[in-house]
């Protein structure tokens, strides 16, 4: 692996493989949506950004990448807009100038735009009431901020300019920020020469698209949110994590998988395998540039989610402080190691992973140390992790509208 930062500040991270004859290519920009950025206007543009530039209408653009074997996407995740080349290996640079080419050359022409813009109105709905109740408990957690803003409406889609479109991606799509990542079967030095030609004259403002970190203490606490129609009530809860890169994210995997990430989990026993009290449960660490967080969440039947928080509850507070007993410990153990191992086990995978790990500002080869880490923590090591979940908990409980309420 070699890794380089050009004059225009693009990081470049190279990682040939030589397993297969195929190239993965990520181009991975910050895209939080700041005053400088319109919310639904950068929606616009990740549908837009691959239909032609000035040079390369949508199929000309179409017949290159066809040409050498190349499937160009582009998508846009919480903080980021991807995009993203697999091609043949033959075809390695003409990929690269193609991205190259939509970033520093953008048309946005206006039918293109019209066109981007109405397929995304007509598909965008009311937001999905669990990803409603996750946003509402990292504002009751963290307080507002830009990774909790609710996604533009079909209405804000409507009211994109092409003119948002361009002033967005002048602010958004710069060199300074992004990184690049190139795996697969290349020789280093050719890639790199043919990196430096595409990508070498990209130019731009400072990016402005880096979202604040979450606050140091979050708040805990709790609340309620009801829906007229509904037929299940959601219930999540919100604990301390940490960081990728901190030395305890072993333990506290381990533990959070034995508490709830596993179907022999405890939360699974207790609240489906036993009781029968709901529909399902799953937990996990989040990790994000932002910061981090352990997260519950259980689906169960209507006006049952503040019985199901509080079981919640209890089993948290007993694995924080009983911990798990050393078969927990090595069931967790052995999952964590087969499922790390198995999403970096393809090319295309490991590349979406890497690419990931690179905008956190972690080194790419963070799973196989990951693993090596999970093959050695020590049971007592997972227990003490426990008083990561003995710190404040945020719960959130989405509902149906209680008998009698007007509505």
């Amino acid at each position: 692996m070699s890794t380089t930062t050009l004059d225009n500040g693009l990081l470049v991270t190279l990682l040939p493989t030589h397993h297969i004859p195929v190239t993965d290519i990520r181009l991975v920009i910050p895209a939080a949506r700041t005053a400088t950025a319109l919310p639904a206007a950068v929606d616009v543009l990740a549908a837009a950004v691959l239909a032609g530039s000035r040079r390369t209408d949508r199929t000309a653009l179409a017949d290159r990448a066809a040409d050498v074997g190349a499937v160009l996407n582009a998508s846009l995740t919480p903080e980021s807009l991807v995009l993203s080349a697999t091609v043949l290996s033959s075809g390695t640079v003409t990929a690269l100038s193609l991205l190259a080419e939509v970033c520093t050359a953008p048309a946005y022409a206006a039918g293109e735009v019209d066109l981007a813009r109405g397929r995304l109105a007509a598909t965008t709905g009311s937001p999905q009431p669990a990803a409603r109740l996750e946003r509402q408990l990292l504002r009751h957690r963290f307080g507002e901020h830009p990774l909790t803003a609710e996604p533009p409406t079909s209405q804000e889609l409507l009211e994109v300019t092409r003119e948002d479109v361009v002033r967005t991606h002048h602010h958004l799509v710069v060199p300074q920020g992004t990184t690049l990542l190139v795996t697969g079967d290349f020789r280093p030095t050719t890639v790199l020469t043919a990196v430096e030609l595409a990508f070498g004259p990209w130019t731009g403002p400072p990016s402005h698209a880096v979202r604040p970190p979450f606050p140091a203490h979050p708040q805990a606490g709790s609340f309620t949110m009801h829906q007229l129609h509904t037929s299940e009530s959601i219930t999540a809860v919100a604990a301390t994590s940490v960081a990728l890169d901190h030395p305890d994210l072993p333990s506290l995997h381990l533990l959070s998988l034995a508490l709830g990430g596993m179907r022999s989990s405890r939360l699974v026993y207790t609240l489906r395998e036993r009781t029968g009290r709901v529909y399902g449960v799953e937990c996990g660490l989040r990790h994000t540039r932002v910061g981090s967080w352990l997260m519950v969440r259980a689906r169960s039947a209507p006006r049952t989610g503040h019985r199901i928080a509080a079981d919640i509850h209890r089993c948290i507070n007993t694995v924080a402080i009983s911990g798990i007993t050393e078969q927990e410990a090595e069931a967790a153990r052995d999952y964590a190691i087969g499922y790390t191992d198995l999403a970096i086990s393809n090319q295309y995978s490991a590349a979406n992973a890497y690419a990931g790990f690179l905008m956190q500002g972690i080194d790419p080869t963070w799973p196989s140390d990951f693993s090596e880490s999970l093959r050695i923590v020590r049971p007592h090591d997972i227990n003490a992790a426990g008083k990561y979940l003995r710190d404040s908990l945020t719960t959130g409980v989405l509902d149906k509208t209680p008998r009698g309420w007007p509505g």
